[in-house]
């Protein structure tokens, strides 16, 4: 069979069953998991499927939209890696913005190494994560978005225009070889609201989001003031400030 065909009888798979393991694909196919996860592979740069942990689902299945319980395991160890680096940024006192991400979250136990900071946040879950320390702790409210686990909207917008923060923790799901940082949802208006009202902005990204580009711009890389990322940002992502490795 060629690769074509196969990658085609994939696709036949994940769109009656929506989601699939790569062990039980390649059980069903006949060929080695290592020549399923490749196949994954050039379907999801195509954007025919979305890369799972463990697996992938029909894109279709969620359009842009794929559910933050599917997206937490997605490189969860170089999320951690990501995180414990900008960790170096945060200093005792601070006012900072956190916004919801399967990535910022990895950055909550390192608020535990302070005394006090104050920390507005779009993640219902972080007040509660944090409920053990003496931080203040403010949850926007707003719109609340199921698949991202997120509030936004006017209200929360509204309440972060009150706010001015020392720095703001954020991540993307592209960055764009044109320089644009983008989002699958309107969770961008909470993320520029955010970085207009930080005095440093700190973007958290593997590199799998280095080329991939979604329908709302957060803003452009040349805003940010930190990088932090795995790997060498490409020749068109060149950042004039601080990259962190």
């Amino acid at each position: 069979m060629y690769d074509i065909e196969r990658q085609e009888k994939i696709l036949e798979i994940l769109k009656k069953e929506k989601s699939c393991s790569v062990a039980k694909l390649a059980k069903r196919l006949n060929y080695s998991e290592a020549t399923i996860r490749r196949d994954l592979n050039a379907l999801d740069k195509e954007l025919k499927v979305r890369k799972t942990f463990g697996g992938a689902v029909i894109f279709d299945t969620y359009g842009s939209e794929v559910p933050i319980t599917i997206r937490r395991n997605e490189n969860a160890d170089i999320k951690k890696k990501l995180c414990k680096l900008a960790s170096s940024l945060i200093k005792e006192n601070m006012t900072i913005f956190l916004a919801t991400s399967t990535t910022t979250e990895y950055l909550v136990p390192y608020f535990k190494l302070y005394e006090k900071l104050t920390i507005i946040t779009t993640n219902p879950d972080v007040p509660q994560m944090l409920s053990d320390t003496n931080h203040t702790v403010y949850s926007t409210g707003g719109k609340y978005l199921h698949h991202s686990n997120s509030y936004v909207g006017e209200f929360a917008r509204n309440m972060i225009r009150g706010i001015n923060a020392d720095i703001v923790f954020f991540s993307a799901r592209g960055i764009g070889y044109d320089g644009k940082i983008t989002v699958s949802s309107t969770e961008d208006d909470v993320h520029n609201a955010m970085i207009a009202n930080s005095a440093k902005s700190c973007l958290m990204a593997d590199s799998t989001k280095f080329g991939k580009t979604y329908p709302f711009t957060i803003c452009n890389i040349s805003e940010v003031d930190y990088v932090v990322t795995d790997k060498p940002l490409p020749p068109p992502l060149k950042h004039k400030n601080n990259v962190i490795l």
